[in-house]
């Protein structure tokens, strides 16, 4: 108390009394694989002012330490100080970790030598020799895991007293006092530390209804070109730390994309963690409070609305009349056209049912993304009850073109309920031509229906209308002008044989559509579906059997019962039952197949300078289909393919995934088909290929691999 007593004397006179050390270790410890050491910095020993002393940690070669969240195993090293009275140690300053990588787990660590840096604050400085204790625990980790431990004594002699005018100390720091002249190891050792963001306000914001959070930074962190910096989060469990992170670059700042942990909890107010990169062959972090922010849906970029937009939708249109999924509507649209006398009237009503159509399926769309989902065009066919009523209706429609039954004539012409003349089977039909066109995506079609869903209610709602009046002009134009029917033969007995013939593009769209179930499901989801398509079927030959006006009210009655009883029930049954979907099948090692499309995959194969092929398909869209065996699956292209080096992605939409909807609307998409091919430049666009492929479309492509030279977002 004699030295305390004496500085505070001549601190109040005007001179203070420091005292200088210099380095001082304990003795080292050693473990199996790593030596433990305290090191006391050189420090003016001032009670008040802390010093810093460091648990040197040095590993033998290939063994490793961990941070202070070790990621998927290991624990960090705790220290267990045991310090003179009037003492107080503070926490552990991490440097930023090593990325320590033992697939399928990611660790976060230190190899070789780490200094884990701790300030102690004397109150007092009375009572010397200071003696520092600390216990230490650490786990050493290789192919296998050792825990460590080692307890240290530091021994501080009494230093020598100088004498320095009180008034230095004047405006100087509290916490802390470094000599210029220390020990240059701790020069280091601060420097390996992360720096502190104060660039912005940084943000992470849970992804809408997916798997990853969206995090983004203001500011520049300084790392070079070409680096890939990974956000390191200081909890732990918070994310899949495995797992690739996308990284983008942008005019303002940085952001990251990054796999949350199945079993994370909701994301608190504030996530503090670390954005770390390799700098000259060394890890430089910086130290980011991100704050919570509402996630915002996952839309496609706005793009600006001209007139030359209602062009592309309605030459989309026109197109989509051309596309595999309408052909089996166009054989209800010929046999309609055979029929003398339909006039503009007809032509109407058909215009009517595809732009009433039209507007129903944008104003559903447009709902449920505002309310948050991720949908686009075609999204009715990824619900399994709106394939398997579809599926029904198409078999339906086929055995009333058979004559199994009747249920008036203009149910041939449209699906309609109604008798021909009415104008209402020629409205069905166009509102049939709609809901079958769906699965598929005309040339100029998608591009339209990306800004459609981008832009204001009313906007979008011109974008489908002139989308409606494209596919609806063919035959508004043929029923106006009845002399270019002139070479269509006359009304007579050949059109009952016509009109069964057309009953087999019915079933052939009912086929595609068990296969589409089946693709949600599973075989057995088929083959259950196939059983209720024979229920229905003998439902409705029961119906044109006993069903009609000519027979006696008591056997029309039981009919009926039956058919209702077939028919609800074994709807009921399969509706109430949700399909399961099959197990994925790996491609065999070498086999130059499709792998299925990840954000993480795409991210790791662009930060790899890989080229990329991304096929964005559906099982229920006939175009995607069609392209994939006359294009992208033909022995030429494949072997380009392999030649080049370029990994086929597929993003399958057949059912709604969240990543796929969200990376189409990066592309500025909301429908398939989608075709993207990345160069080995990860700077560099993608090519974006049309909807309807040849192979010469593709080859070209791939000859053309690195030529685009603008930055492009990715998902």
């Amino acid at each position: 108390m004699k030295s305390l007593g004496l500085g505070l004397v001549l601190f109040v006179l005007g001179w203070g009394v420091e005292a200088r050390v210099w380095a001082f270790e304990s003795a080292p410890v050693r473990s199996q694989h790593v030596e433990a050491t305290l090191v006391a910095e050189p420090f003016k020993v001032v009670p008040g002012k802390s010093f810093t002393v460091a648990l040197r940690l040095k590993m033998d070669k290939g063994w490793h330490t961990y941070w202070v969240n070790p990621g998927d195993a290991g624990y960090a090293p705790k220290i267990t100080w045991t310090l003179p009275t009037g003492f107080t140690a503070g926490p552990i300053q991490w440097p930023t970790p090593q990325l320590i990588s033992q697939p399928p787990l990611m660790s976060y660590g230190y190899e070789g030598e780490v200094w884990l840096l701790v300030d102690i604050m004397p109150l007092i400085a009375d009572g010397w020799p200071v003696e520092l204790k600390a216990h230490v625990n650490w786990l050493e980790c290789s192919d296998v895991c050792i825990p460590g431990k080692a307890d240290l004594t530091l021994t501080i002699p009494r230093p020598e007293l100088v004498s320095t005018p009180a008034i230095s100390l004047v405006g100087k720091s509290l916490t802390s006092s470094h000599p210029q002249d220390g020990d240059p190891r701790f020069t280091w050792a601060r420097m390996a530390l992360p720096k502190v963001y104060l660039g912005g306000d940084a943000t992470i914001s849970a992804e809408a209804g997916g798997d990853y959070d969206a995090l983004e930074v203001p500011g520049d962190l300084g790392f070079p070109p070409g680096s890939h910096p990974r956000f390191i989060p200081l909890p732990t469990g918070l994310i899949e730390n495995a797992a690739p992170q996308l990284s983008v670059r942008t005019g303002a700042g940085a952001s990251w994309r990054v796999k949350r942990d199945a079993n994370a909890p909701a994301l608190p107010e504030t996530v503090s963690g670390l954005l770390a990169g390799e700098v000259d062959g060394k890890m430089v972090g910086w130290q980011v409070d991100f704050h919570r922010v509402a996630a915002a849906p996952v839309t496609a970029p706005a793009a600006p609305f001209s007139f030359l937009v209602l062009v592309f939708a309605f030459v989309g249109g026109l197109i989509l009349n051309l596309m595999p999924c309408v052909l089996p509507v166009l054989a209800l649209k010929v046999l309609a056209l055979t029929k003398r006398g339909a006039g503009v009237r007809q032509g109407l009503a058909f215009t009517a049912g595809v732009l009433v159509s039209f507007w129903v399926l944008a104003g559903i769309l447009l709902v449920l993304r505002a309310a948050g989902e991720h949908l686009g065009w075609g999204f009715q066919l990824q619900s399994p009850p709106f394939v398997i009523l579809s599926a029904v209706l198409f078999v339906l429609i086929g055995l009333n073109l058979f004559g199994v039954f009747e249920v008036g004539e203009s149910l041939t012409a449209a699906g309609g309920a109604v008798r021909a003349g009415t104008g209402w089977g020629s409205f069905f039909s166009g509102a049939l031509a709609v809901v079958v066109a769906t699965p598929c995506t005309a040339p100029f079609m998608g591009s339209a229906l990306g800004v459609a869903l981008g832009q204001s209610p009313f906007v979008a709602w011109l974008i489908f209308t002139a989308l409606g009046l494209g596919m609806a002009a063919p035959y508004l134009l043929l029923s106006a002008n009845p002399a270019w029917l002139r070479f269509v033969p006359k009304p007579g007995a050949w059109m009952e044989t016509f009109k069964q013939v057309l009953g087999f593009p019915m079933l052939a769209a009912a086929v595609w559509l068990v296969w589409v179930y089946g693709n949600q499901g599973g075989i057995d989801d088929a083959a259950l579906l196939l059983c209720v398509l024979l229920v229905i079927g003998l439902a409705a030959w029961i119906y044109g059997r006993w069903g009609g006006m000519g027979r006696p009210p008591a056997v029309r009655v039981v009919a009926m019962i039956l058919v209702y009883l077939l028919g609800t029930g074994s709807l009921t049954f399969i509706l109430m039952r949700k399909p399961v979907p099959p197990a994925a099948v790996a491609a065999a090692p070498g086999q130059t197949d499709w792998e299925p499309f990840t954000p993480e995959r795409l991210a790791e194969l662009r930060a790899a300078g890989k080229p990329v092929f991304i096929d964005f398909t559906a099982t229920w869209c006939l175009s995607c289909q069609v392209n994939l065996r006359t294009s992208l699956d033909t022995a030429e292209v494949v072997e380009k393919f392999s030649k080049l080096g370029v990994t086929r992605l597929k993003a399958d939409w057949t059912s709604n995934d969240p990543a796929v909807t969200a990376a189409l609307a990066s592309y500025g998409r909301d429908s398939v088909p989608l075709y993207v091919l990345y160069g080995s430049d990860p700077n560099a666009a993608p090519q974006i290929l049309p909807e309807i492929l040849t192979p010469g479309i593709v080859l070209r492509a791939l000859d053309q691999l690195g030529a685009a030279p603008t930055p492009a977002p990715v998902p």
